[in-house]
C-alpha cells in the first residue's frame, strides 16, 4: 500500500452520491467515501484539502482545521442558490471517426482514460466537474467555493487538458492522435438540484453552460477559446488574439470571442495601465515614501508596509513610487500570488529565476552554470548556496554537488540565511527600491524569509515597500524600523476625480456620479468599476465633453468587484446564511432583528456574527449599542444578497416584514419596502400610503416650527 505524503492532494468533491461525501484520488481519479483514509482503487493516501485555504484535513473532518469552513458542503442544507461562475466546455475532436475503428471495450477504455484525465487536472486547478457530456466535459470555476482567480484557473486548466490529452494517445497506442477544443464562459448562473429526486448533486441553469459549448467549437483542435466576458477579467495573465464577434447556433446575438494563446511570462511588474486614471490623493503615503527615499538615497535601509481592503489601491501606490524614482535607482519587484501558496519561498524563487536569467535556459545542466555563474557574479562564494537553492528551483543537482548533510531544521534556516543573503545582494546598487507586493498570499516560509531580512538588513541604501490585505497580521520587525500605514478611504471629491478619468476625462451626469459615489464609498477599485460598468450598460450616451442619460440603468456589480466580495463571503462557511438574512434586513441590522427572523437558535446568530465581525465584512455601528450592525461596505450587502435565489429572497423579506410589523417603533416605509419584496403588494399599499401620511407630517412640522 502506498504510503507518504502525497505529491497532488486529493480535493473535497462537493457532490454526494446516495448520501455519502465524496472525495477524488489525485493519483487515479476514483472515488472514495470521505472517512477513507487511502484510495480504495489504488492505495495512495488522501488527504480533504480546504477549498477556501488549501488547509490538509484528515479524513471524515466536517470543519476546517485552517479556517473553520464547513467541508461536508452536502449536509449545510442549502437551497437553490445564484453565483457567478466560469464554465468550462472541453470535448474530443473527431472522436467518432476514432471509435468506429475501436472495439466497443477499447472505446470504453479510453473514454475512461480521458474521464480520468478531466477528473485529475480538475482537481489541480479546483473546478468542480459537473457532468461528462459524451466525450467531453463540463466544469465549473467558483462552486462550491469561489476563488477571486476562477477564470484564470478555468483558462489554465483547459490549456493543461490540451497539452495533456497527448499522454492518452502514448498510453494507449492509438493509431492516431487525441485533441480537444476547449470553450469557457464566465456568467451569473442558479445552482440547485439535477431533480427533484436527487437534491446531492447540483447543476447550473441558465444559457451559460451552451454558450461554453458551442463556443468550443470555434476553437482549433487543442486550442481555448473565451467570451469577452472572462477576457476582460484575464487580459493581463494571458496573450490571445480576437476572433470578433460569432454566430453561435442557437443564439439570438452575437458572441465577441478571443482565442487564447498562452499564459503571460511572470513579470516584475504588472505593466498593463488597469485604469485611465493617475493616482489620486494619497498625499500623506507620497510624502511618507518621499522621506524614506530621502533616507535610502542618503545609504539608509528603511521598509514600510501599506495595509489595505482588496481594491484601496495599494499597487497603484506602489507603482506610482516605482515611476517615480525609475529613472535613477534600482528597482526589485516580486509579489505573491494564489497559485504559489504552497509553494515554499515562491515569490522570492521568482525573483531569483528572473534575476540570473533561468527562465531562459535550456537543460539542466546550462541552468545549473547559470544559477552558478550568476551567484558568482552578486558575489555570492557560499558553498551551500548553489546545491541548497537548485533543487528550490527546480534544478536536478546531478553529480555536480553533494547536498549538505543537515537536519530538516538546520537545512532549512540556512536556505533562509543564503535566500536572505541574495536578496541583500540584488539591493546592493544604491538605491534600491525593493517592493513585495500581496503578502497576504504568501507562503510561512515566505513571511518568515520576510521577517529575517527586516530585521537583519544591512545598511546599504534599500527601501522596501510591501502590501498586504488586513487579513494578515504582521508582527514581525518590531525594532527594525518597519513602518506600518493603512489606507484610508477616498474623499468624494478623490472618488469623483478617478470616475471622471475613467470616463476618458469627460463629465458625467450628476445622478449616475452621484450613483457611483454613494455605492463605491470612497474605494478607488469600485469607483472604476462601477463607472466602467455604467458606460458599457448603455445607460449613458457620449457626447462631446461630458455623458448624458439615455436611460436608468441597475445597479450591478461588476464582475471584477463580484469575485473577491463572493470569495469573502464563502470563507464565512456555516455563517453565510445569517449573513445573507442580515443582507436581506438592510446595510444596517440589529441583533434583536435577526434573532427574530432567524430559524438558528441565538447562540448559533451570535457565534455567526462574532465570524462575519472576525472576517471584516461587517462590525457593530456603535461600540455602546452592541444590539446594531453594519456592513463594511454596500457592496459587501449586495453581493451576499445576490447570492440568494428569488424564491428565498421572498421569504426572507415575509418573515422582516412580519416581525417589523410587531413592533410600534418600526417604520412604515421600511415595512413597505420588505413587503414589496416579499410579494405581498396588497399589505404594502397600505404601508406606503401610511408612509406618504408620514412624510406630509414631518414636512408640516418642519414648517411650522420654521415659520
Amino acid at each position: 500500500m502506498a504510503t507518504g505524503t502525497p505529491s497532488r492532494r486529493s480535493r473535497l468533491r462537493a457532490g454526494r452520491s446516495g448520501g455519502r461525501l465524496l472525495v477524488t484520488c489525485s493519483e487515479c481519479g476514483r472515488e472514495s467515501v470521505a472517512s477513507a483514509r487511502y484510495c480504495t482503487s489504488c492505495g495512495y493516501p488522501l488527504q480533504l484539502r480546504c477549498e477556501a485555504c488549501n488547509f490538509p484535513n484528515t479524513p471524515g473532518s466536517r470543519f476546517c482545521g485552517g479556517c473553520g469552513l464547513q467541508l461536508d458542503h452536502g449536509s449545510v442544507g442549502r437551497t437553490v442558490e445564484r453565483r457567478p461562475l466560469t464554465f468550462l466546455f472541453c470535448d474530443l475532436v473527431d472522436s467518432t471517426s476514432l471509435f468506429e475503428r475501436l472495439d466497443p471495450e477499447d472505446v470504453r477504455e479510453v473514454q475512461n482514460t480521458v474521464r480520468g484525465l478531466f477528473r485529475q487536472l480538475a482537481v489541480c486547478h479546483g473546478a468542480y466537474v459537473a457532468e461528462y457530456v459524451g466525450d467531453g466535459v463540463v466544469m465549473y470555476f467558483g462552486y462550491p467555493q469561489a476563488q477571486e482567480d476562477d477564470p484564470e484557473r478555468a483558462i489554465r486548466c483547459g490549456l493543461a487538458i490540451g497539452r495533456e490529452i497527448a499522454s492518452v494517445h502514448c498510453t494507449m497506442s492509438l493509431d492516431v492522435p487525441l485533441a480537444v477544443r476547449t470553450g469557457i464562459h464566465t456568467s451569473q448562473a442558479a445552482l440547485g438540484p439535477l431533480s427533484p429526486e436527487d437534491d446531492h448533486h447540483w447543476a447550473a441553469y441558465g444559457i451559460a453552460t451552451s454558450i461554453a459549448g458551442r463556443l468550443q467549437k470555434e476553437a482549433p483542435p487543442g486550442g481555448v477559446v473565451v467570451t469577452d466576458e472572462t477576457w476582460n477579467l484575464v487580459r493581463r495573465r494571458f496573450t490571445g488574439r480576437s476572433l470578433g464577434a460569432l454566430a453561435l447556433a442557437g443564439l439570438s446575438r452575437p458572441v465577441t470571442a478571443w482565442r487564447v494563446d498562452a499564459e503571460s511570462q511572470a513579470k516584475e511588474w504588472d505593466d498593463l495601465p488597469t485604469t485611465a486614471a493617475t493616482l489620486v490623493g494619497r498625499e500623506r503615503e507620497r510624502e511618507l515614501l518621499a522621506e524614506l527615499w530621502r533616507g535610502a538615497v542618503a545609504g539608509g535601509t528603511h521598509f514600510v508596509l501599506f495595509r489595505g481592503e482588496p481594491g484601496m489601491g495599494k499597487s497603484r501606490l506602489t507603482r506610482y513610487w516605482r515611476d517615480a524614482v525609475t529613472s535613477d535607482a534600482t528597482v526589485v519587484i516580486t509579489r505573491a500570488t494564489p497559485n504559489g501558496r504552497n509553494d515554499p519561498f515562491h515569490p522570492v524563487t521568482g525573483l531569483v529565476t528572473r534575476s540570473l536569467g533561468l527562465r531562459s535556459a535550456g537543460s539542466g545542466d546550462d541552468r545549473l552554470d547559470l544559477l552558478a555563474l550568476g551567484l558568482r557574479k552578486h558575489g555570492i562564494d557560499d558553498d551551500d548556496a548553489v546545491p541548497l537553492l537548485a533543487p528550490l528551483l527546480g534544478i536536478a543537482l546531478g553529480d555536480r554537488y553533494e547536498p549538505p548533510n543537515l537536519s530538516p531544521a538546520r537545512r532549512r534556516n540556512r536556505l533562509i540565511e543564503v535566500l536572505t543573503n541574495v536578496l541583500v545582494r540584488l539591493c546592493a546598487n544604491r538605491p534600491t527600491l525593493l517592493v513585495v507586493e500581496d503578502l497576504h498570499w504568501a507562503d510561512e516560509s515566505t513571511l518568515e524569509l520576510l521577517e529575517r531580512a527586516v530585521t537583519t538588513f544591512p545598511q546599504v541604501g534599500v527601501l522596501g515597500v510591501f502590501t498586504t490585505r488586513p487579513d494578515l497580521d504582521v508582527k514581525w520587525g518590531q525594532g527594525s524600523g518597519l513602518r506600518t500605514v493603512t489606507l484610508d478611504r477616498l474623499t468624494s471629491s478623490e472618488s469623483a476625480a478617478i470616475a471622471r478619468a475613467v470616463a476618458l476625462g469627460k463629465a458625467l451626469p450628476e445622478q449616475a456620479l452621484r450613483q457611483i459615489l454613494s455605492r463605491s464609498e470612497g474605494v478607488p477599485l469600485f469607483v472604476e468599476e462601477l463607472t466602467r460598468s455604467i458606460i458599457e450598460s448603455g445607460m449613458l450616451r457620449e457626447r462631446f465633453a461630458s455623458w448624458e442619460i439615455v436611460e436608468p440603468g441597475r445597479e450591478l456589480i461588476p464582475m471584477a468587484v463580484h469575485a473577491p466580495l463572493i470569495a469573502r463571503i464563502d470563507r464565512l462557511g456555516t455563517a453565510r446564511p445569517t449573513a445573507q438574512l442580515a443582507a436581506t434586513i438592510g446595510r444596517e441590522f440589529s441583533l434583536g432583528l435577526l434573532k427574530a427572523v432567524s430559524s438558528r437558535d441565538e447562540a448559533t446568530v451570535r457565534e455567526d456574527l462574532r465570524r462575519l465581525e472576525e472576517s471584516g465584512l461587517a462590525w457593530r455601528l456603535d461600540e455602546s449599542d452592541s444590539d446594531m450592525f453594519v456592513f463594511k461596505h454596500a457592496l459587501i450587502r449586495d453581493a451576499a444578497y445576490e447570492l440568494l435565489p428569488r424564491r428565498q429572497r421572498q421569504e426572507y423579506h415575509g418573515r422582516i416584514a412580519a416581525a417589523l410589523r410587531l413592533d410600534a417603533t418600526a417604520r412604515n416605509d421600511l415595512v413597505a419596502l420588505h413587503l414589496t419584496n416579499a410579494g405581498e403588494h396588497d399589505d404594502a399599499i397600505m404601508f406606503w400610503e401610511a408612509a406618504g401620511h408620514d412624510a406630509l407630517h414631518r414636512t408640516a412640522t418642519l414648517e411650522a416650527s420654521s415659520a
